[in-house]
């Protein structure tokens, strides 16, 4: 199956089950299968997809499983994901997302499967995914944040203030600019206080 997957789908209000998986679907994910709140799981692994993770899926709070694995996704993993507390597995490895991954992604307490290997993510991995029975975490080559700090804090490695401008720059960009935390002006004054501070 080709083609693109069709908006329309997000009116279907009482679909439980969205398998399109192993297509050669293109696109972009619509943002409207966020209405789908009673969703259990959503597969759309395997396919052609592009564009960023729609924040909207963050709504479907009745997810157990989000497969989105093999694509050509881009952009940062979304912070609403970690709203989803049903979550059980999320599948998200072998694309191109970027940035840091997300202290909420902590807060999925039941989550069991976690893939998020062969993308560009950078900063640390919150301390409390270190538990999650089955993952890729070790393929990812970054250190889990120490607890109650921000994957910020992965830049300065030695705890002595020397850091890595470039990636601080990178990371500061990624994680504040990106999510409309602060004004560029702003995020430049960060980082001189945090270098020269």
């Amino acid at each position: 199956m080709s083609g693109t997957i069709p908006p329309e789908l997000g009116s279907l209000s009482n679909l439980q089950v969205l398998y399109l998986y192993d297509n050669q679907l293109s696109g972009t994910i619509p943002p409207e299968l966020g209405s789908l709140s009673n969703l259990g799981w959503l597969y759309l692994h395997d396919n052609q997809l592009s564009g960023t993770i729609p924040p909207e899926l963050g709504s479907l709070s009745n997810l157990y499983e989000l497969s989105l694995s093999n694509n050509q996704l881009s952009g940062m993993v979304p912070a609403e994901i970690g709203g989803l507390f049903s979550l059980q597995g999320l599948y998200l490895h072998d694309n191109q997302l970027a940035g840091t991954v997300p202290p909420e992604l902590g807060s999925l307490s039941n989550l069991q499967w976690l893939y998020l290997s062969n993308n560009q993510l950078t900063g640390c991995v919150p301390a409390e995914l270190r538990d999650v029975r089955n993952s890729d975490l070790d393929q990812l080559r970054l250190p889990f944040c120490a607890e109650g700090s921000s994957p910020l804090d992965s830049y300065d490695e030695n705890g002595n203030g020397v850091v890595d401008r470039d990636e601080l720059i990178r990371a500061i960009n990624d994680y504040l600019l990106s999510r409309g935390l602060l004004t560029r002006n702003q995020a430049l004054d960060i980082i001189y206080l945090y270098l020269f501070g």
